[in-house]
């Protein structure tokens, strides 16, 4: 696969050539070719090459973001689980099932909650906090109305732990909100958002909308921010 793969898709003027290279090189041409393609479909016209930068740079912004608060969260469980439940076999209603085999061997089969959820998995960490009794549930995720998304939490952390282009994921999982059925990022995010310490909401709406905003080029190759509000993210 060759630069013309991906310069056929864009405008891009001659004096962005070389800077285009450097971050195909960087990121690679067929991921470069898919958010052509993505904003060729969404802006129903063949984008800049400006605006397929700033769009994978904006992407990067917004898994930066959802990465933090992720840990925020992550931290946010094992904390109270711990805390109330300071040793295995203290656990509630079967919830050391879903410690995971390989969380025992690091852990170096500690018997103390803590050292056990800070070795596992993400994905096993939201299984025992979703197996707490209702009144741990509750006091855990006062904002949470349905269990239903559980799956829903644990693929968007999946897709960011892994650096997945986010603006099109289409196997996102899908959520119950406000008793609707949604699908796609911004429900991912808002069920982020619900599982979240109370005191975190405002800040990852103002980190989310700020990431929106031209900012300074940090690097030689960077080209001109050029991003098309119909991809913005609004929660």
């Amino acid at each position: 696969m060759d630069y013309d793969s991906f310069f056929k898709l864009v405008k891009i003027e001659p004096d962005e050539i070389e800077s285009a290279k450097v971050y195909l090189d960087r990121r690679g041409i067929q991921e470069h070719i898919n958010v052509a393609n993505f904003l060729k479909k969404k802006l129903n016209r063949t984008p800049t090459y400006c605006e397929v930068a700033s769009t994978m740079r904006y992407d990067k912004r917004i898994r930066r973001i959802l990465y933090k608060f992720l840990g925020f969260l992550e931290e946010n469980m094992r904390a109270y689980i711990s805390n109330k439940y300071s040793l295995e076999k203290d656990l509630p209603n079967g919830c050391n099932k879903f410690i995971g085999e390989d969380a025992r061997k690091l852990s170096k089969n500690s018997n103390k909650t803590f050292d056990l959820l800070s070795y596992d998995l993400f994905s096993n960490l939201v299984d025992v906090a979703y197996h707490l009794p209702d009144e741990d549930f509750v006091a855990l995720f006062p904002n949470v109305e349905t269990k239903a998304n559980k799956k829903a939490l644990v693929a968007l952390r999946n897709k960011v732990g892994h650096n997945k282009f986010l603006l099109n994921q289409k196997d996102l999982c899908t959520t119950m909100l406000e008793g609707k059925m949604k699908k796609g990022l911004t429900s991912s995010i808002s069920n982020l958002i619900i599982h979240l310490p109370s005191e975190f909401k405002n800040e990852i709406k103002k980190e989310i909308d700020d990431a929106f905003l031209k900012h300074q080029n940090n690097y030689k190759y960077q080209v001109f921010w050029s991003l098309p509000r119909e991809i913005r993210i609004i929660l």
